[in-house]
């Protein structure tokens, strides 16, 4: 066997035992990823169907983007179509799932390995730990096999938050790629639009250094598959845009709230007036998809009756606000809940599970398979591999409450600094400020963590320096004040101070950083304290991109539209790589 093991490591590349030796804890749970959703392929061979996959299935035939919604999903299925097998739509859909995951780990792995160069087996960990909700959630795995585009979706905008977390700084080749990642994903699902707006701040506000350049490259880059697809509903529809109904779900989230006798609206929005809903189905669900919607006769449909619901939908915000905001809160939170509750209705509630009985097509989704496939099959179930996918989906979740821990973990490590600070090494003022620390801790008994805790604890050491030095006004402050100032010269502290050597190194070394070195006990320790900032926000920084998202992601259609279970999967990877993110210290390359 010893014979075998040197024959197989001596035809493998260069390099490829160190990264085995690196990489096995994610190459663990890929194949145990994989070998899942081979059980799900095996068990539905043929796909899952949703009510919006028609619409999608009909723009790979047609050519024509939907009315309804965003549409580049549809166009990867028409690069898709040659195969005509549905089973490779699906198997597709779970390799951009195993690559979300890879992307996942690559950041996590790079930044942990910067923090730890000495370390292997920690960065590893960490990273497969980040790809979990990815790889093994079972409603995840179950909305990888439903011909819907948040799988897509969710690949584009985790590799654009990963290009632009990469390096420590966005460049203008990173905000490029990043651009066209979020536009893509605009046009994929119309809530990742206003996702751009969140990176902009980050990159403006947050990031190091002049990012104007940058910005302005993400902004034209994000414009330019959005442009192109708005060029094409115009030609296919007349109208320069991404969907011609985005009132219309916006009128649907009013309905939950709005009250014709405090909004009054004009004669012409009258039948816009909220009917209470079939029992068991949400208001929002009511007004866009069953008969009582006020769409389902008007002239031009839900694209004919766009601006109309528009004008309601602001004017049921503008009386109603705080209704509003309750309803925008309410739902939101519902992403947090421990326990999947019934939303918007039961036969939408259980397309979101495995099913344990063959489906038969609707004459709709027969249509339009037969043109995309050449032939018609329902949806079948082969055992027993199905029900192993029921039984494991119905165990192996991530429950809304888990969400909402790794949110709030990253967001209390992000707002306390956890994790060791290390400033860069190349700066100069990582060992004197340490060896400063180290001596203020033996002679106090206490080293805090965070940096306004260090900062406070440097001004009373000064402080009580200064007055240990007022009772020696002689040759003892004389020499004191020029030794602090230059650093090391030729006068000597006394040594009863203790902290008087480490400290005068400390201020030196951020005198030659900085340009200068303050005077005052106050000033020194404000710059210090500025000094550890600086290496603080860089771990901030690379946290709180992925937890704007994750927020983002289950605010927005709270927002905009009504609340689904399928929005809340696609925030999850960002909140689990933030969590990590938050965990990890500083790079020391800086």
């Amino acid at each position: 066997m010893g014979a075998i093991g040197r024959a197989v490591r001596q035809r493998l590349p260069d390099g490829a035992v160190p990264a085995a030796r690196r990489h096995w804890p994610v190459a663990a749970v890929l194949a145990a990823g994989l070998a899942v959703r081979a059980v799900a392929l095996a068990g539905y061979p043929t796909g899952l169907w949703f009510g919006d996959s028609v619409g999608y299935l009909r723009v790979a035939v047609t050519l024509e983007p939907s009315i309804t919604r965003a549409s580049a999903y549809g166009v990867m299925l028409l690069v898709l179509r040659p195969l005509h097998s549905l089973f490779a739509v699906v198997a597709v859909q779970h390799l951009l799932g195993l690559l979300t995951a890879v992307l996942l780990y690559a950041l996590v792995w790079r930044h942990a390995r910067a923090a730890w160069p000495g370390r292997t087996l920690r960065p590893g960990l960490l990273g497969a730990a980040a790809t979990l909700p990815v790889l093994f959630d079972g409603y995840q795995i179950q909305l990888e096999h439903l011909l819907l585009s948040e799988t897509l979706f969710t690949f584009l905008l985790v590799a654009a938050v990963v290009v632009l977390l990469w390096n420590a700084r966005v460049g203008v080749r990173a905000a490029a790629a990043g651009g066209l990642l979020l536009g893509l994903a605009g046009t994929t699902r119309s809530v990742g639009l206003p996702l751009l707006a969140i990176v902009l701040a980050w990159l403006l506000v947050l990031r190091s250094g002049v990012p104007w350049r940058p910005a302005a490259v993400l902004v034209v880059s994000f414009a330019v598959p959005l442009l192109l697809y708005a060029a094409w509903f115009k030609v296919v529809h007349g109208r320069f845009a991404l969907t011609g109904t985005e009132k219309v779900f916006l009128y649907s989230r009013t309905v939950d709230f709005a009250d014709c006798s405090v909004i009054r609206p004009r004669p012409g929005l009258l039948d816009l007036c909220p009917r209470t809903p079939p029992p068991g189905v949400a208001p929002a669900f009511a007004v866009l998809w069953t008969r009582q919607s006020p769409f389902f006769r008007a002239p031009g449909g839900k694209m004919g009756s766009n601006e109309r619901a528009g004008e309601f939908a602001w004017a049921a915000i503008r009386a109603q606000p705080a209704d509003y905001a309750r309803v925008v809160v309410r739902d939101t939170l519902r992403a947090f809940w421990w326990k999947r509750t019934v939303y918007p209705q039961l036969p939408t509630f259980r397309k979101y599970e495995f099913p344990a009985r063959p489906l038969h097509l609707s004459r709709r989704q027969a249509k339009v398979a037969r043109a995309y496939t050449h032939r018609v099959r329902p949806v079948r179930v082969v055992e027993p591999y199905a029900g192993w996918m029921r039984a494991y989906q119905h165990r192996v979740y991530l429950p809304g409450i888990g969400l909402g821990v790794m949110l709030a973990v990253a967001a209390v490590a992000m707002a306390t600094g956890a994790g060791p600070a290390r400033p860069p090494a190349r700066s100069g003022v990582a060992a004197p400020v340490g060896r400063g620390r180290a001596a203020l801790g033996r002679r106090w008994g206490c080293c805090p963590g965070s940096g306004r805790r260090r900062a406070l604890v440097f001004r009373r050491a000064l402080v009580r320096a200064r007055a240990a030095a007022a009772g020696r006004r002689g040759a003892v402050r004389r020499a004191l004040l020029p030794w602090l100032v230059v650093g090391r010269g030729a006068a000597r502290p006394p040594a009863r101070l203790g902290v008087a050597a480490p400290v005068g190194r400390g201020r030196a070394a951020l005198g030659r950083r900085w340009g200068r070195c303050p005077g005052s006990g106050r000033r020194w320790a404000l710059s210090s304290c500025r000094a550890l900032a600086r290496v603080r926000r860089g771990a901030v920084r690379r946290a709180l991109l992925p937890w704007l998202v994750a927020v983002g992601l289950l605010v927005v259609p709270a927002a905009t539209a009504d609340f689904d279970y399928r929005y809340v999967l696609p925030a999850v990877p960002f909140g689990a790589l933030s969590t990590v993110l938050a965990i990890v210290p500083p790079r020391r390359s800086g």
